[in-house]
């Protein structure tokens, strides 16, 4: 079991870097709240990993203030995928705005209504909460997606991929929660979603370099040039000719 948890390990943090290697080469300024995400998902997951090896069992505590960052940084993400899928216009800058104010209350809100003497028990419940609020947001967001007939690619593939990882750490959860003895199995549902995310994200991102380079490669057409005509003179030299 303990060279399977290392398997593990490997196989997310080759993801996570896959990702980060995607997003600096030029995908970070689009999508800069999923940059620090990343960022933040791999020191933590760094943390956990040393904290596990060298002590033998990572304190709840620190698992669950990372978890709270990382369902923080999700909600972040679902937040500025909307704003950037919404339609340029007048009613833009209110409904960021509004976007961004929901977004704060409902995170202060959840944090003052889940607040607990027991840290673990009201981390938990303000973790699934954040999880909670983001799959519905998330949700929203994928539906208004594939309404639009000139919709993003990239944010479709994010949301798609953060959908998935939500479902997967739902459904593992709930077996969890329904029976220790599923534990393996729900705990690998949440595992396995989470490596399926990373997986389509870099899908999402790895193009984005190429098609800019491709874009700023061709050269501008230069509409004073005369034309030519099928035998290969210019449109000038046949009229001169006449």
């Amino acid at each position: 079991m303990k060279y399977y948890q290392f398997v593990l390990w490997i196989i997310g943090g080759v993801l996570q870097v896959m990702v980060l290697a995607a997003l600096i080469r030029g995908a970070f300024r689009k999508f800069p709240f999923l940059f620090a995400f990343c960022i933040i998902l791999f020191l933590t997951t760094v943390v956990e990993i040393a904290a596990t090896t060298e002590v033998g069992l990572l304190n709840y505590t620190y698992y669950y203030y990372d978890e709270i960052l990382r369902q923080t940084g999700i909600l972040a993400i679902v937040v500025s995928l909307i704003l950037k899928s919404a339609p340029p216009g007048p009613k833009r800058a209110p409904f960021a705005r509004m976007v961004i104010a929901g977004a704060i209350l409902f995170w202060l809100v959840s944090l003052w209504a889940c607040h607990n003497e027991r840290v673990g028990h009201w981390m938990n419940a303000l973790d699934r909460n954040l999880s909670f609020g983001s799959a519905i947001l998330n949700l929203l967001l994928w539906s208004r997606l594939m309404v639009y007939r000139s919709r993003d690619r990239q944010i479709l593939l994010i949301s798609s991929g953060l959908g998935l990882q939500m479902a997967g750490q739902a459904i593992g959860m709930s077996l969890i929660a329904l029976s220790r003895d599923y534990y393996f199995t729900g705990s690998n549902i949440a595992v396995f979603s989470s490596f399926l995310c990373s997986f389509v994200w870099w899908r999402a991102l790895r193009r984005t370099p190429a098609v800019e380079a491709t874009r700023t490669a061709l050269p501008p057409i230069d509409r004073t040039a005369p034309k030519r005509n099928a035998a290969g003179s210019s449109s000038s030299e046949t009229e001169t000719g006449s």
